[in-house]
């Protein structure tokens, strides 16, 4: 699809921070195609924490909680809403699977090109550019792939188009002497900072405290590297992070970021992530940091980060079940990689 011509272009992903990591490479797709053309990006409650991050993107507008909630008037309250915007765009593109509501506030932003994937049912006649959306082969390749694929048919994502996120000077100069104090106690004593998380929605993806201390404290006894550990924890795990914080043998500590942009600052001072797959998992990768991400139940064809310093490993039920052997050989050798 030629893009040069258009001057106002919106790309809407209104979901979860995967998704909207996955969404990048399009926006900076956009970006290098129509480099005179405005780029607005609607992302929605949960993802609008990426706002400052996300590069080549002019403007982004945070949708309301309210339009994107599972019950309720949504579609009155979304109508409303869409009006705001409504001709403001003369393109519009949405890269995620059909959904209802997207087709819904694509039509309502009434751009004179709107690109969507579609289905055979009447929202998805509302798109005037649909593309035929198949499950199969959207199921066998990466979700950033079959985003970017809506606009340009690349067999393979582009190195130039890997997700990516950036993050702003004013973000660092609010937060980075604040950050610097705390983890500097982990500095003085180790080479290497590894940052994990007990913080995990998906439980099939979640590493417990026991196998974590397992994990860690096996690096330590080989005494691969001197290293230190991160533990990054939401407020309803902070006793999970205190138990590890015992458990561990190496030099430790238990940190509850502030908000969203102190967090994304720790990810990018650290030297390396060990993680369940989730959102983490998708920022470290954006951030260009090494990691080792461990996948349970959840597909890592479609989802698994998108770094060249990014390993994982898998298994179809639950991360608990992946052998050992196999997880501490990754983490070794990122560890000597991190370090070289």
């Amino acid at each position: 699809m030629d893009i040069s011509k258009f001057r106002n272009i919106a790309i809407l992903n209104l979901h979860h921070i995967g998704d909207a990591v996955c969404t990048t490479p399009l926006i900076r797709y956009v970006h290098k195609h129509a480099p005179s053309a405005k780029i607005t990006c609607f992302l929605g409650p949960i993802n609008g924490c990426l706002a400052p991050f996300i590069p080549d993107c002019d403007q982004v507008v945070i949708v309301p909680a309210y339009l994107t909630a599972c019950s309720g008037p949504k579609y009155s309250a979304l109508f409303k809403y869409g009006f705001r915007f409504r001709h403001q765009f003369d393109l519009a593109i949405c890269g995620a699977e059909p959904r209802k509501s997207l087709h819904v506030f694509l039509k309502l932003l009434d751009p004179d090109v709107s690109v969507a994937y579609v289905e055979n049912n009447w929202h998805g006649r509302m798109i005037n550019n649909g593309i035929s959306y198949n499950e199969k082969l959207q199921r066998g390749r990466h979700n950033a792939l079959e985003v970017l694929n809506i606009v340009a048919p690349y067999v393979e994502l582009p190195k130039d188009l890997l997700p990516k996120l950036i993050i702003p000077p004013t973000i660092r100069k609010q937060y980075e002497p604040d950050l610097a104090v705390r983890l500097k106690s982990l500095r003085d004593k180790s080479k290497k900072v590894i940052l994990i998380s007990v913080t995990n929605n998906r439980s099939f993806c979640t590493i417990a405290v026991d196998d974590y201390a397992s994990y860690l404290n096996g690096l330590m006894s080989k005494h691969i590297r001197d290293f230190s550990v991160v533990i990054s924890y939401m407020k309803k795990d902070e006793d999970k992070a205190q138990q590890l914080t015992k458990l561990l043998k190496m030099p430790c500590l238990p940190i509850l970021s502030k908000d969203f942009n102190e967090f994304m600052l720790l990810l990018d001072n650290v030297d390396m992530c060990f993680v369940g797959e989730g959102g983490v998992m998708n920022l470290a990768a954006a951030l260009d940091r090494p990691q080792l991400a461990l996948f349970g139940k959840t597909s890592s064809i479609e989802w698994h980060p998108l770094n060249a310093k990014a390993r994982y490993l898998s298994h179809s039920e639950h991360v608990k079940h992946i052998p050992k052997a196999d997880i501490m050989g990754e983490l070794e050798y990122l560890l000597q990689t991190a370090v070289d």
